[in-house]
């Protein structure tokens, strides 16, 4: 069965809230293999935005690769995200699937790298 990695985060007051939420949405349709605790981070385009509240989740699910992400932005639209917005209410991409990096861009973010540090992990182990 596939793994993913997927990022969450918020920039949003509740976004701990927001963050746990999804978590939950994830466990009850995928089965979590690994969780971190909420961690936050400074947005990337700078200190003029409010920061981040991240996770990252490690899943095993049979889905595929593009419905799962399709789920994930559908989640997201069903929390009150709007594309372009910089109020990010919910964000869950979808950074690598087993060994594959799908968001490579992310995948080197900072954040994403920390979320990795606090999983004790730089890649996804089978």
């Amino acid at each position: 069965m596939p793994r993913y990695i997927i990022s969450i985060g918020s920039n949003i007051t509740e976004g701990e809230s927001e963050v746990n939420t999804a978590i939950a949405s994830l466990a009850r349709c995928h089965e979590i293999v690994s969780l971190t605790r909420t961690y936050r981070s400074p947005d990337i385009h700078g200190d003029s935005r409010p920061p981040y509240t991240n996770a990252i989740a490690i899943i095993k699910s049979d889905i595929d690769t593009e419905l799962l992400n399709l789920h994930l932005k559908e989640y997201e639209k069903s929390r009150g995200r709007v594309a372009g917005s910089s109020e990010v209410i919910i964000d869950l991409d979808l950074v690598c699937r087993d060994d594959l990096v799908l968001r490579q861009r992310d995948y080197n973010a900072p954040y994403f790298v920390k979320g990795l540090y606090l999983l004790g992990t730089g890649k996804l182990n089978r």
